[in-house]
């Protein structure tokens, strides 16, 4: 049997509202009513039977469990349009002893989950409606009531549960009528149709047009492949002509072979690329090289230029290595500029009549001992002089070694 859409409106006053309050202060709502009730004609004139009703159960249960299912706020709605999630449905029972199936859900924190709340606050109660999918028998007998009904059959699917005020509004008398008056009244034009539904038809137009695209968009997707598969078997054809004609052109190369090809062509690439990076370093440690030696060429340039135009300075001992620690030719300058200074001032403040210091160098050396360092009293004052002068450029300090080598001792 082919199945349909079945909506159905239930309202039970068993209804319980249970509300928690929780550690954060925070309010919880349980909602559980009966859903449904077996073996006994509702306000559509349906029955659905116990067996029928329990299997559809059944088969919902794991996604109740695994939280899937959602409840609406709305009434059911002929068109399908999307309603506002208001709960989680978290059970739903067997069957009990009386015929009734019951739901448990969770007041969601939703826009209208927050009116749901709102009317239990007031002690509104509420209805529900079920959605499922399924095949009628109509207008079947049923021991036990007078009249006939439509009795659901095996193979029914409950597909979900939604939240709505009282059936007694007119929303649900409008929608319970069309259901007991769209068996009852044959149609016999299409005009009295649209007239009588214009929005079903509407509907039914569309669902017509859909269909119609759908068909059309397989047929064009058939007619590409039935050219692709024509297309790809003359590609061969002709392909296996050319073959015969001009067998070269279809030689083979083996997979193994194209794979060395690679390999030796990433090997001639990193061969170029290492004697390229070799060649880079080589000329980068001539261009340092390069650069080192003009440095160290502009710093003797300096130096002699130095020692050409002041000779009287470079006389004396005590000026000949002021430029040992020296790098470049701003060095140079630098300590000549300090160390030329400290000349001026004590060439001027030594007196005209003073003895030639050669000559006192030599008296005093004929008085003075050689000590244990291998350096006379007065060679470690001029020893300590020097390195005074040197610290004053923010140069190394001699060492007694290094001093008695460039002192000639």
């Amino acid at each position: 049997m082919r199945k349909n859409e079945i909506l159905e409106v239930q309202w039970f006053k068993e209804a319980k509202y249970d509300i928690v309050t929780e550690e954060n202060g925070k309010k919880k709502y349980l909602v559980s009513a009966p859903f449904t009730r077996v073996d006994y004609p509702n306000s559509n004139n349906r029955i659905y039977p116990r067996k029928v009703m329990q299997n559809a159960i059944n088969k919902l249960r794991p996604r109740v469990i695994n939280k899937e299912i959602t409840m609406m706020v709305d009434h059911p709605d002929l068109s399908g349009s999307l309603r506002n999630i208001g709960a989680l449905l978290i059970d739903i029972s067997d069957i009990d002893e009386n015929g009734y199936a019951w739901y448990s859900a969770q007041i969601a924190d939703t826009g209208a989950g927050k009116d749901l709340k709102a009317l239990i606050d007031l002690g509104a109660k509420l209805g529900v409606s079920t959605r499922g999918y399924g095949a009628t028998a109509y207008d079947q007998e049923v021991p036990g009531f007078p009249g006939k009904f439509d009795v659901i059959q095996d193979g029914f699917d409950l597909e979900s549960i939604d939240f709505v005020d009282d059936p007694s509004v007119k929303d649900t008398k409008t929608y319970v009528q069309y259901e007991s008056k769209s068996r009852s009244k044959s149609m016999k034009t299409v005009e009295e149709l649209k007239g009588a539904y214009p929005e079903l038809m509407e509907q039914f137009k569309q669902f017509v047009l859909a269909e119609a695209k759908t068909e059309a968009d397989t047929r064009v997707e058939e007619a590409k492949s039935s050219i692709k598969t024509e297309l790809e078997s003359v590609i061969k054809s002709l392909s296996e002509s050319i073959k015969k004609v001009c067998p070269d052109l279809f030689t083979v190369i083996p997979e193994v072979k194209i794979q060395e090809e690679k390999e030796k062509e990433m090997l001639d690439i990193k061969k170029a690329l290492d004697e390229t990076k070799k060649a880079l370093d080589e000329a980068t440690a001539k261009i340092k090289e390069s650069e080192k030696k003009a440095i160290e060429d502009a710093k003797m340039a300096a130096i002699d230029t130095l020692k050409a135009k002041h000779e009287d300075f470079f006389k004396h001992e005590v000026f000949m290595n002021i430029f040992e620690h020296c790098v470049t030719k701003e060095d140079v300058e630098s300590v000549f500029t300090k160390q030329y200074e400290v000349y001026t001032k004590i060439k001027e403040s030594i007196s005209s009549t003073a003895e030639p210091k050669s000559k006192i160098d030599d008296a005093v050396k004929s008085k003075e001992k050689v000590l244990e360092n291998g350096l006379t009293e007065a060679q470690i004052i001029d020893f300590e002089r020097k390195n005074k002068q040197r610290a004053s450029n923010n140069l190394e300090p001699l060492s007694i070694e290094v001093y008695k080598t460039i002192s000639g001792i």
